[in-house]
């Protein structure tokens, strides 16, 4: 006949010897009750990057009489866990935390735990820091004058950089223009000292619109971890016309000079601006039919030469500014 023996947790291996009568006769037989062993010690996965806890267990063949403690520790010191955890009784498991330090390449780490004589180990690799995203805002500009403010790309890390920082490798390239060149120059790397920074782009004044991957790696050999985002740099358009003066009375028959203001908004390409100039109305002006707004300025003054009004009491004249499909004008009023 067979039958089921129960046992309780011992903290100690423990003989207990069975006894079977019938009259006079006996039969005996023993058993050894063994004290619970450390099992295994188990992470939710085997990688772990710096700032995320990786969540690690440590288990028992069985539950414990009392709270029993696991020594633990790592072969690596850029990998932490606690000195000790704690299974209670009733439970077979706890669990624990093991915490990465940023580091500038992988590390393989075994995390051992010790219990009674017995250890388990379980194997992890340390990730190093790396880019975890680009991005640049606002994502358009007009060189020279952005309502928005200057193009700040930010760079974000996956976890906090060593030290001594970590240094992310950039370059940009044109992905769609109408013939302009780059016209952005970033240095060759930046190093980034907290896990999200901010840089500046200043980009050169563009003759047509013009699309700019900016890329960054913090991977120099394989650009494993490159990330791209893109900046639209758009020519500046016409601002304004202005004629100085503009309200003019009792002018002789040879005219009367004016100056006239035409201003983009923003700043000429290298190339220069080619601004196109009509004049229209009841009295003639004289003036350059073009004027070229030379680089890295943003406004031409020119005279032009109003003449008398003699058709009615009051004339009225115009000049008008054409640029990239744009076009200004201002308003000259002469009294006879």
């Amino acid at each position: 006949m067979d039958f089921n023996v129960g046992t309780f947790p011992v903290n100690a291996p423990t003989d207990v010897t069975f006894t079977a009568k019938v009259g006079t006769s006996s039969k005996t037989a023993k058993l050894q009750v063994n004290p619970v062993k450390l099992a295994a010690i188990t992470c939710a996965g085997n990688t772990v990057v710096p700032a995320t806890p990786l969540k690690c267990t440590a288990s028992l063949d069985g539950g414990p009489p009392q709270a029993i403690t696991v020594a633990l520790s790592t072969t690596l010191s850029v990998l932490s866990v606690p000195a000790t955890v704690t299974i209670n009784k009733g439970t077979d498991k706890s669990p624990f935390d093991a915490k990465a330090e940023p580091i500038a390449q992988s590390a393989p780490v075994q995390i051992t735990g010790t219990y009674a004589g017995v250890s388990k180990s379980f194997a992890v690799t340390v990730l190093p820091v790396a880019l975890d995203a680009i991005s640049i805002a606002p994502d358009s500009t007009i060189p020279g004058s952005s309502p928005q403010g200057i193009p700040m790309l930010s760079i974000t890390l996956t976890a906090p950089p060593p030290a001594a920082g970590l240094k992310v490798k950039l370059s940009s390239q044109v992905t769609a223009s109408h013939g302009d060149s780059n016209p952005v120059t970033l240095p060759a790397s930046v190093t980034l000292t907290h896990q999200t920074q901010k840089f500046s782009i200043e980009p050169r004044p563009v003759a047509s619109e013009t699309w700019v991957a900016i890329n960054a790696s913090s991977d120099f050999f394989n650009d494993i971890d490159k990330k791209s985002a893109t900046l639209k740099v758009t020519p500046a358009p016409l601002h304004n016309v202005q004629a100085i003066p503009n309200n003019l009375a009792h002018l002789p028959l040879g005219g009367q000079a004016i100056q006239v203001f035409v201003a983009l908004n923003g700043t000429a390409p290298d190339a220069g601006a080619s601004v196109d100039i009509q004049y229209t109305g009841d009295t003639p002006i004289a003036g350059p039919n073009r004027v070229e707004i030379v680089k890295g300025t943003n406004y031409k003054q020119f005279s032009a030469t109003v003449s008398p009004c003699s058709i009615k009491p009051t004339c009225t004249s115009f000049i008008t500014a054409r640029y990239l499909g744009g076009q200004k004008h201002a308003t000259v009023t002469i009294d006879q």
